[in-house]
């Protein structure tokens, strides 16, 4: 017994240095683990481990980080804070221009990346370095970076001493090459302000020139923009297809107003503000105004000979419907014209006052007429015509102030008979005979001839021995025995 006893005892400094070991091997790889979350050897050495040797014996005591590590329950990263104080962290994106994947790395390794789809340019600010691309080589101020991976010098510029322009320059103006060489820029009167609108063009030159717009301002000309302006073309019709064409012509050729339009026929409409009027001219002189209340014409003085001031050709016209009146002219003066209260002496509808001729020395015009018509209507191929007349009242008084002549031999008058005609025939009985007649006045004019002699054989003499206004009057011969048949006309004196 005594002999393993001492036994024992000799163990005793053995055992106690191999613990010792252990623990100091423990350690030394707690050690190793910290140092792997990025703790400095010697901060581990110094604040991690107290070794003190008391005699015989070595004790290792821990420090306060131990505890402080073994307290912490969280799982990821761990950063310390502070002297035995630990915290858990994570990796976490700034922006969203990285992504992170794993970012307490629990399940891995954490994965940092860049968020491709986020780098647009409004994301980004600042300049990058030269030497970033391409290392800067070929770099300087008069070369730029091409999509090749290249610093070049533009076409034109650069190496010769780039381009070049003046001294001083108009605001909003636009640069123009000077010469031909491709680096020299010049002044310009031409500019754009703000708004876009350009001024100090001058002539366009050679060359279509087309504007597409559907704005009724499509084209405005004039000092004061679209104010009142002299020239103004409106596109703002929906589906719009017409249009106005101008054409030029050589000299003593007239220039050329045309319809454009997907039809085939399309009119043209002239319209004034207002009751403005419409005026036509030759030279500075207007010739022709028409306005809302009138149509006017004034032809300029002429020296040619038989020189028409107004003329009017109508046309051939083929295939007019039957049986139907087809008039070349009408003037319809139908409508009614309402006057202030007050007595009119003389009104006249429609008025030709005559021209008056002279000459430079003694001559003559055999006959002149201020209204003149060739003849009666013409009976062509295939037509009768029963009553042909060259002018036709067809009714109302007709007034001759001034007489009438049938200037012609063979020509006649001619009076339409019938019931209350003015002119017709009565056969008497016994010398007398009564005629019914609406037209007859207490002044009217009644001549009377013998047309044919009845029962004798000289003619009587006849005479109107009574009327009656507007029934009838009675024709009284001498010889009472008289069948004669007497013609009488009637005439009403003129107001």
């Amino acid at each position: 017994m005594l002999a393993v006893a001492r036994w024992q005892k000799s163990l005793l400094p053995f055992n106690r240095a191999l613990a010792m070991n252990l623990k100091i091997i423990f350690v030394l790889c707690l050690l190793f683990c910290l140092s792997a979350f990025g703790q400095s050897e010697t901060l581990l050495a110094q604040d991690y481990l107290n070794v003190t040797r008391l005699g015989a014996q070595q004790r290792l005591q821990a420090g306060a980080e131990l505890p402080a590590l073994q307290q912490l329950a969280v799982t990821g990263l761990i950063a310390r804070i502070a002297s035995g104080s630990y915290t858990s962290r994570t990796i976490t994106a700034g922006s969203s221009k990285i992504t992170v994947s794993n970012g307490s790395g629990v399940a891995g390794n954490p994965t940092i990346d860049v968020a491709e789809s986020s780098l647009v340019i409004a994301n980004l600010s600042g300049n990058l370095p030269v030497s970033k691309l391409n290392g800067g080589t070929g770099a300087d101020s008069t070369t730029y970076w091409r999509g090749d991976g290249t610093w070049a010098t533009p076409a034109g510029g650069g190496g010769g001493g780039g381009v070049t322009g003046p001294g001083t320059s108009t605001d909003t103006a636009i640069a123009r090459y000077s010469g031909t060489g491709g680096t020299v820029l010049q002044n310009s009167g031409v500019l754009i302000d703000a708004s876009n609108n350009i001024s100090g063009v001058g002539t366009l030159a050679s060359g279509a020139h087309t504007l597409t717009s559907a704005s009724a301002n499509a084209l405005v000309v004039g000092p004061n923009g679209s104010t009142n302006p002299v020239l103004q073309v409106d596109d703002s019709t929906a589906s719009q297809v017409t249009g106005i064409k101008i054409t030029g012509n050589v000299a003593g050729s007239a220039a050329d107003i045309a319809v454009i339009s997907t039809q085939t026929n399309e009119g043209l409409t002239l319209s004034t503000k207002g009751t403005g009027s419409i005026l036509f001219r030759t030279g500075n002189s207007t010739r022709c105004t028409v306005s809302s209340l009138a149509f006017s014409c004034t032809p300029t003085t002429s020296s040619a000979a038989a020189s028409v001031r107004f003329g009017f050709t109508g046309a051939a016209d083929t295939s007019m419907t039957a049986a139907t009146e087809s008039p070349s002219v009408y003037f319809n003066l139908g409508q009614v014209r309402q006057h202030a209260t007050g007595a009119i002496t003389l009104q006249r509808d429609f008025r030709i006052t005559p021209s008056t001729h002279s000459a430079v020395g003694a001559s003559t015009i055999t006959d002149a007429a201020s209204l003149y018509i060739d003849s009666a209507p013409l009976a062509g191929t295939n037509m009768t015509i029963t009553n042909p007349r060259a002018l036709w009242v067809a009714a109302g008084l007709t007034q001759l102030d001034g007489g009438v002549r049938l200037g012609a031999a063979g020509a006649g008058l001619s009076i339409r008979e019938g019931s209350n005609a003015a002119m017709g025939t009565a056969t008497l009985s016994a010398g007398t005979v009564t005629v019914s007649n609406t037209l007859v006045t207490s002044s009217s004019r009644i001549f009377l001839t013998p047309q044919t002699l009845g029962t004798v054989s000289v003619p009587s003499a006849c005479g109107i021995s009574g009327r009656s206004a507007g029934i009838s009057f009675t024709i009284l011969c001498s010889q009472a025995t008289d069948t004669s048949v007497i013609a009488w006309q009637i005439v009403e004196p003129a107001p």
